[in-house]
């Protein structure tokens, strides 16, 4: 356990790791049962395989340190909100105009009605 417990003080390569397998992003709400089952997860990549309860003692310790810092927030006895900026989610890009612009160099094609004209 002394190993599994030197892994997680990187907080910051397990943070990293967490967020790129679960949806944890700034000012989301994350769980104890998530913070586990990736610390297991994050664990067993590195080679190590943790029993159900040492992950769970593993995880109150890993919550314990950012609380400590700042990072988790807590909400009730098992859930946390996110503290970390550098965490934001992308922001998504306007989606474009579904309507053509014509290019007002361009000349319409025969036979089609002119817009202005019908709604008058």
């Amino acid at each position: 356990m002394k190993r599994a417990e030197d892994e997680l003080k990187d907080h910051f390569k397990v943070l990293n790791y967490l967020r790129r397998h679960y949806p944890i992003f700034h000012q989301s709400n994350v769980f104890l049962r998530d913070i586990q089952y990736g610390i297991q997860a994050f664990l067993k990549d590195e080679g190590m395989i943790v029993a159900y309860g040492t992950a769970e003692n593993l995880a109150w310790k890993f919550i314990g340190q950012l609380m400590s810092l700042g990072i988790f927030l807590p909400i009730d006895q098992q859930s946390w909100v996110v503290n970390y900026p550098g965490f934001r989610k992308p922001q998504r890009q306007p989606a474009q105009s579904a309507k053509p612009v014509l290019n007002p160099g361009v000349q319409k094609p025969e036979g089609i009605p002119d817009q202005q004209a019908s709604t008058k």
